[in-house]
């Protein structure tokens, strides 16, 4: 499965760096796509590891484009790969297949005359390719842990941000707090603030709950991170009560 450079004119997949972040190892690469008309490639990535699923998602900044899906343009692929991975094994082969998108088809055909028209023309094989990157467990030695999030730089709490989305849950909040009044009412949270965006992180009785905001055009959206579903719409239903009386 593995294709040397020269044979892979779809993608380039740069490795940035890696690191420990909840029982995780991180790698990320600078995703490129290279294919000649430009379009959208679907991405698949896995290890040799057999029962051990992969989490991943690309990244322009700290703006999930898509999960599977990339443009015309580099980003950044973010791949999460459990320590359960490595324990039989020092080192995982981590495979990146990714495959040219068709064009979108007309959604005023009904889904059988699709497959009619396909079956009836000539298409040649959808163009594909793969590339496999060797991880080493004991050389991603760097850890990032969550409450040091006071003290990191930008570059460093982004990368942690990255981490978050890819290995954690996250759901919108409706109705955005004002962040003093969030302070003052959950005075628990650590945090800290890049203008663009801020992070939020709990401690104590708010130990694995984050709260994360960015500005977009003029407008402010937050999300609440947690390790499941269910523990995100508890506290977004906390915070409503005790934010906006609702």
């Amino acid at each position: 499965m593995s294709h040397d450079s020269a044979e892979n004119h779809l993608f380039s997949a740069e490795f940035i760096d890696s690191f420990r972040f909840e029982n995780h190892i991180i790698i990320r690469f600078q995703f490129t796509n290279r294919s000649e008309n430009g379009g959208d490639l679907t991405i698949r990535v896995s290890t040799c590891s057999s029962g051990c699923s992969v989490r991943w998602l690309l990244f322009k900044n700290l703006t999930t484009i898509n999960l599977c899906s990339v443009s015309k343009e580099s980003e950044v692929l973010c791949v999460a790969v459990p320590f359960v991975a490595f324990y039989q094994h020092d080192e995982v082969s981590l495979n990146i297949h990714c495959k040219l998108g068709r064009n979108k088809k007309n959604h005023l055909l009904q889904p059988t005359v699709h497959s009619v028209i396909e079956q009836n023309l000539n298409q040649e094989a959808i163009p594909e390719a793969s590339t496999t990157k060797m991880i080493h467990f004991s050389k991603s030695m760097e850890e990032l842990e969550l409450k040091s999030i006071e003290y990191l730089d930008e570059q460093k709490s982004i990368r942690i941000m990255q981490s978050l989305l890819t290995v954690f849950c996250c759901s919108e909040i409706p109705k955005s707090p004002d962040f003093s009044n969030f302070r003052r009412t959950f005075p628990e949270f650590l945090e800290n603030d890049f203008y663009t965006w801020r992070l939020f992180v709990g401690v104590d009785r708010f130990d694995g709950v984050l709260v994360y905001t960015r500005n977009e055009e003029d407008n402010t959206k937050s999300f609440v991170i947690a390790k499941h579903a269910s523990l995100c719409r508890n506290f977004i239903e906390i915070m409503n009560e005790k934010c906006f009386g609702n």
